[in-house]
C-alpha cells in the first residue's frame, strides 16, 4: 500500500489544534496513476480539509445498471396496457422488446433526478454558494470559540442571504413555469413538454412523438378522464399522478391551459364521466351548453354578454333618447344611486356613450325607446298614450321579479298587455335587453396556482360550529323555502337572519350583512323556482362572500347554462333535506371533495350587476347597448305569456 500525503499543510484544523489524520492510500497498481495530490484551502462544513488528486488513464464510466428495485411497477403495468400489441405475431423477440421498453419507461433514474432543475439560474447558484460559505464560516468560528460579535454579524448576513435565496427561487420558479406554459401553447411537442415528462421521471415514447398529428379532432375517452382530473384537483396534482401523462399528455396540457377547443369533436361522451359537464371547457359557448336554437334565441346583446361575442363596430354619430315612463325617479335609488348617497352616471363604464336618459313625459314623442316598469304599473291606463306613437319607437317592459310577482296588484292580468311591447328587459338570458342580477364569465387571467395559494386561507375564514346560513324577509314564498329550512335544521345547524330568522343583521339592499362572510355554505333560496331567476341571494350573499351557494330556484338543467360546474349545489339533486345535510357534512370533512367547489374561481370571474349594497347597476347601459347592437327588425309581443309565463317555473318543495 502507498501513502500519497505530501507537503506540510494539515488535513485537520480545530482551533489551535492541527493534525494530518486524513490519509490517502492506494494499491501498488494504481499508485503510479495518482497525480497532483494536495490539501485545498477552501472552507468546509467540518474541521477536516478537502483533499484533491487526479487518477490518470481511467476509462469511460460504464452505464449504471438499472436495478429492478428502482422500477415504478404501477407505471410499468400501465405502460404495458396502453401499448399496441399484436397477439397473433407475439413471439419471444417481440415480447422481450415490449417488456424492455416498458421497463425503461418506468425506471426511476436517480442521476437525472439530482440534475439542476429547469428554473436554476446563475444568480441562484451564486447566492447559494455565498450562503454556504457564510454557514461554513459560522460553524468554524463557533468551533474555534471566535468573537461573538463576528459570529452574530455573519449569522445575520447568512439569514438575510437565505431569505434572498428563497425569494430568488420563488420568482424564478414562477417565471420559468409561466414560460413553460406559454411554450406549450406555441409548441406542444417542444422542450417544455420534455421538461414536464422529466419532472415526473417518465421517458417520452413513440406514442408521444407523433409530432405531425394535430391535437384537434377526435378526443379519446382517456383524455376526457385526464381533463376531469386536471380540472377537479389542479394541474400540478394531475402531473404528480403519472398515470395521467402516460397516454397523451401533450393533448391534456394545452387543453388545461385554455387553448381553444373550437372544432374539437368528442368520440366519447366525456360530460357524463365522473359528473363532468361542458362548463369545464374553455369557450363560453361550450360551457354554457346552449343548443343552436337557444343561441339563436339570444339577442345580439345577449350573445355578447353570455357567449362573449365581440362588440360590433357601429357608427356613434346617432344619439339615442331613453325615456323611463312615470317611475324613473322611483327606481333611480337602485339604478343610479346604488342605494347610496352619490348619483352615478347611468352610462358609467358602458361600451357605448351615445345615449341620454330622461324622465320627462313631454319627451315621449322624441324618445327612441320607452321603458315601462311593469311591476309598478297599475294597468293599461298607466301606460303612455299610444295615439301618436311612432312606428320606429320601441316600447320595452322592465321587470326584475319572477312571473309570480310580475305586478304589485294581483288583479292585473298579463294578457291585457299583449300587442303593446316590442322588447323585453328582464333577467332572462333570451330577453331583448338582458339585465341579470349577476353573471359568471371566464377570467381574463386564469390562475393555475389559485387553489394552492388561497384554499387554506379561505377555509380558515369559515366557521366550523355552524356551516350554513340564510337571510330572508319574505316568509311566505310560493316555493315554501322556509319549510325546507326548518326541515333541514333537524339534521344540521343553520343560522337564520332577517325578518324570517332568529338572528338580526343589516342586509336589505342598502346595508350589507358582514356576518354572512363566516359561513361555508349559504342557502340561496329564491322566492320562486323559475328559469334564469337568480338574485342577489346568490350573487352577493353567496359568491361575493366566498360561500358555497345551495340553490333553490331554477332547475338544475337551467343552472348548467348560468353557472360553472361545481360552483353551486342544487337542492334538486337531493331527495330530502336530510340527504342535503348529509352531503354538507361530508364535504366539510372531505377536503378533496370540497376543493372543486373552490377551484372553479381560478378560471372564472363573478360580476354583481344588481345595484344592491352599492354594487353597480348596468340597466341603463344595457338599454343603450341594445339600441346600438340589436337588430332593428320590427317586433311585437302578441302573446306575452309565451315569453313571460309561470310555465317557465317549477313546483314548490313539498314535504
Amino acid at each position: 500500500m502507498i501513502v500519497h500525503n505530501t507537503g506540510l499543510r494539515p488535513t485537520f484544523v480545530r482551533g489551535s489544534t492541527k493534525s494530518f489524520i486524513d490519509v490517502t492510500i492506494s494499491t501498488n497498481g494504481i499508485a503510479p496513476r495518482i497525480a497532483n495530490w494536495e490539501v485545498l484551502e477552501a472552507e468546509t462544513l467540518t474541521d477536516h480539509q478537502y483533499i484533491q488528486f487526479e487518477i490518470e488513464g481511467l476509462g469511460a464510466r460504464k452505464d449504471r445498471f438499472l436495478e429492478t428495485h428502482t422500477v415504478d411497477w404501477e407505471a410499468y403495468r400501465e405502460t404495458i396496457e396502453i401499448m399496441t400489441i399484436d397477439e397473433r405475431n407475439l413471439n419471444h423477440e417481440t415480447c422481450s422488446k415490449i417488456i424492455w421498453q416498458a421497463y425503461k419507461n418506468s425506471i426511476v433514474n436517480i442521476a437525472e433526478r439530482n440534475s439542476k432543475p429547469y428554473w436554476w439560474t446563475d444568480e441562484i447558484e451564486s447566492k447559494r454558494k455565498e450562503c454556504n460559505r457564510n454557514r461554513r464560516q459560522i460553524i468554524r468560528l463557533r468551533a474555534q470559540a471566535g468573537e461573538e460579535t463576528v459570529v452574530q454579524t455573519l449569522s445575520d448576513t447568512y439569514r438575510l442571504g437565505r431569505k434572498e435565496l428563497g425569494k430568488l427561487i420563488k420568482q424564478s420558479k414562477k417565471r420559468c413555469w409561466e414560460a413553460l406554459c406559454q411554450e406549450l401553447d406555441n409548441d406542444i411537442w417542444g422542450g417544455a413538454y420534455k421538461i414536464i415528462l422529466k419532472r415526473i421521471h417518465i421517458t417520452p415514447r413513440a406514442l408521444h412523438r407523433r409530432k405531425k398529428e394535430n391535437h384537434r379532432g377526435h378526443l379519446p375517452k382517456i383524455c376526457g378522464e385526464m381533463i376531469i382530473f386536471c380540472l377537479k384537483y389542479g394541474f400540478r396534482m394531475a402531473l404528480s399522478r403519472r398515470r395521467l401523462v402516460l397516454a397523451i399528455p401533450a393533448i391534456i396540457i394545452p387543453l388545461y391551459l385554455l387553448t381553444s377547443l373550437d372544432g374539437v369533436t368528442f368520440t366519447e361522451k366525456i360530460y357524463d364521466i365522473d359528473g363532468i359537464t361542458r362548463d369545464l371547457l374553455p369557450n363560453n359557448q361550450i360551457w354554457r351548453d346552449l343548443s343552436e336554437n337557444e343561441t339563436l334565441s339570444l339577442s345580439r346583446l345577449g350573445q355578447i354578454l353570455y357567449l362573449n361575442y365581440t362588440y360590433p363596430n357601429i357608427p356613434n354619430d346617432k344619439t339615442y333618447k331613453i325615456l323611463v315612463w312615470k317611475y324613473g325617479s322611483t327606481i333611480e335609488k337602485r339604478h343610479l344611486f346604488y342605494f347610496g348617497k352619490e348619483r352615478h352616471n347611468p352610462f358609467e363604464d358602458c361600451s357605448v356613450q351615445n345615449c341620454i336618459l330622461t324622465y320627462k313625459d313631454e319627451e315621449l314623442t322624441t324618445a327612441d325607446i320607452v321603458l315601462i316598469h311593469l311591476h309598478r304599473t297599475k294597468g293599461l291606463s298607466d301606460l303612455p298614450p299610444q295615439q301618436n306613437r311612432r312606428k320606429s319607437q320601441i316600447w320595452a317592459f322592465l321587470t326584475d321579479e319572477s312571473p309570480f310577482h310580475t305586478f304589485l296588484s294581483p288583479k292585473i292580468k298579463l294578457k291585457e298587455f299583449n300587442g303593446i311591447f316590442n322588447w323585453s328587459m328582464t333577467y332572462k338570458m333570451n330577453s331583448d335587453i338582458p339585465v341579470p342580477y349577476g353573471r359568471v364569465v371566464r377570467a381574463s387571467s386564469p390562475d393555475n396556482f389559485f387553489v394552492e395559494k388561497e384554499f387554506n386561507k379561505w377555509r380558515r375564514t369559515k366557521r366550523n360550529d355552524v356551516l350554513v346560513a340564510i337571510m330572508g324577509s319574505n316568509c311566505h314564498a310560493v316555493n315554501h323555502r322556509w319549510n325546507y329550512v326548518k326541515e333541514l335544521q333537524k339534521y344540521i345547524n343553520v343560522d337564520t337572519y332577517g325578518h324570517c330568522g332568529t338572528l338580526k343583521c343589516p342586509g336589505h339592499f342598502g346595508s350589507d350583512c358582514n356576518k354572512l362572510n363566516n359561513y361555508l355554505f349559504y342557502l340561496a333560496f329564491e322566492n320562486s323556482n323559475c328559469d334564469d331567476y337568480l338574485t342577489e341571494k346568490l350573487w352577493w350573499n353567496a359568491f361575493h362572500k366566498n360561500s358555497i351557494p345551495i340553490i333553490m330556484g331554477p332547475a338544475t338543467k337551467n343552472l348548467h347554462k348560468l353557472l360553472p360546474h361545481k360552483s353551486y349545489i342544487s337542492v334538486d339533486e337531493f331527495a330530502t333535506p336530510r340527504d342535503l345535510a348529509t352531503y354538507i357534512l361530508y364535504l366539510n370533512r372531505t377536503e378533496t371533495e370540497l376543493i372543486p367547489y373552490f377551484a372553479w374561481k381560478s378560471q372564472y370571474a363573478v360580476l354583481n350587476e344588481h345595484g344592491y349594497f352599492k354594487s353597480k347597476s348596468y340597466h341603463y347601459c344595457r338599454v343603450c347597448e341594445a339600441l346600438n347592437y340589436n337588430t332593428k327588425e320590427t317586433k311585437i309581443y302578441k302573446d306575452l305569456e309565451s315569453f313571460w309565463s309561470k310555465n317557465n317555473c317549477y313546483s314548490a318543495w313539498d314535504e
